[in-house]
C-alpha cells in the first residue's frame, strides 16, 4: 500500500535527523517519477538517491547495500539507519530472480544486525518469490485489505486473523511474536506532504554512507 509507506517514511523522516535515518525507496511499477505516490519523498533530505523504479537499478542498489551490510559488520557499525522500501516487490523478480531473492534473503537475515532495514510490500503474499528464509526474517507484518483466508495465512503467518475482512482505506492489521493489533493507519495527503517537503528541502544535506552509493550506468 504506497499510502500507507509513505506515510510511515514522512512520519518517521520528521521525527529523525538524517545523522540517524538514511532512506531509500524502490517502486519499479511506476516508472513516470512525476505520478508515482511515493515520487514527492524525493524532496526528503533523508534520501540516499532519487526514488528507484528500474528493476536492474534496484538490484544493484541491493547488492551495494549487501556490500554495505558486511563493511558495517566488519567495523561494527550500526549509524545511520537505513531503511529501504520496496512497493510492488514482485515486479523485481521478473528479470533476474535468483539474484533478487538472495540479495533480499541476505539483507533480511543479517540487515538489522548493521542497522539496514527494509520494508516489502506486495498486493500477492502468496508469490512464490516470498521463500521460506525470507518469510521466518519477517518478524512485523502489516496486512492490509486480501482476497481470502488462503492470502490472509500467507501475508500474516498466522491461522485465523480473519484478515480477509479488512475493509480497506487503511484498514490494518499488525501481527508481530503472535500477537495481532488491529489499527487504522495514518494519512497524510498531496497537499500537505508536498508543502512540508518543500520546506525542509531547502537545506538538505549530503548523504551519509560508510561507502558512496555508486550505481554504474549500462
Amino acid at each position: 500500500n504506497p499510502a500507507l509507506l509513505r506515510s510511515m517514511v514522512f512520519f518517521r523522516s520528521m521525527t529523525n535527523r538524517q545523522s540517524k535515518l538514511q532512506l531509500l525507496v524502490i517502486d519499479p511499477d511506476r516508472p513516470d517519477e512525476t505520478t508515482g505516490e511515493l515520487a514527492p519523498l524525493m524532496l526528503l533530505p533523508h534520501l540516499l538517491c532519487q526514488v528507484i523504479n528500474e528493476p536492474d537499478e534496484a538490484l544493484q542498489t541491493l547488492q551495494v547495500l549487501v556490500d554495505e551490510m558486511h563493511h558495517r559488520l566488519k567495523h561494527e557499525t550500526l549509524r545511520p539507519t537505513i531503511v529501504t522500501l520496496i512497493d510492488n516487490v514482485e515486479t523485481l523478480f521478473i528479470t533476474q530472480p535468483t539474484a533478487m531473492q538472495a540479495a533480499l534473503a541476505e539483507l533480511l537475515q543479517r540487515g538489522a544486525e548493521a542497522g539496514i532495514h527494509l520494508v516489502l510490500a506486495t498486493s500477492w503474499p502468496t508469490a512464490e518469490w516470498l521463500s521460506s528464509i525470507m518469510r521466518a526474517n519477517m518478524p512485523l507484518r502489516l496486512v492490509g485489505q486480501v482476497r481470502d483466508e488462503a492470502e490472509a495465512l500467507a501475508a500474516a503467518a498466522v491461522v485465523g486473523t480473519e484478515a480477509e475482512l479488512l475493509l480497506g482505506e487503511g484498514d490494518f492489521l499488525a501481527v508481530a511474536d503472535g500477537s495481532q493489533v488491529h489499527f487504522q493507519a495514518a494519512f497524510i495527503g498531496n497537499y500537505d506532504l508536498h508543502l512540508t517537503l518543500e520546506t525542509i528541502h531547502r537545506n538538505r544535506p549530503q548523504p551519509l554512507l560508510a561507502q558512496p552509493l555508486v550505481l554504474e550506468e549500462g
